[in-house]
């Protein structure tokens, strides 16, 4: 009988312990290359409707001052607050916007 109990406890255990780890996945703080408009959000929206938050960095201000306008930027990518977040260490504007 406290076979089975100790066996359910450990089962129950390994799925929380299991979920836990997935809600908590983050992105790989991968280095990237993006292409897209910078919106009024400050935020940067590739061609195909995927949006990024720029992250409080150097050259992530300098970037999202520049509003309307198409960049190509560079930066480690990861997860704050549940959000994709771009940490902008270069950027090159490709059209200015208004």
């Amino acid at each position: 009988m406290k076979t089975m109990l100790v066996k359910k406890l450990v089962s129950i255990f390994t799925v929380l312990l299991f979920s836990f780890f997935l809600a908590h996945t983050t992105f790989s703080e991968e280095t990237v290359t993006v292409v897209g408009n910078i919106n009024n959000d400050f935020q940067l929206v590739t061609d195909d409707g995927n949006s990024y938050e720029i992250g409080a960095t150097e050259k992530g201000d300098e970037a999202a001052d520049l509003v309307g306008s198409r960049v190509e930027v560079t930066g480690k990518l990861v997860e704050v607050d549940g959000a994709p977040t771009l940490l902008i260490t270069s950027f090159m504007v490709i059209s200015r916007g208004n």
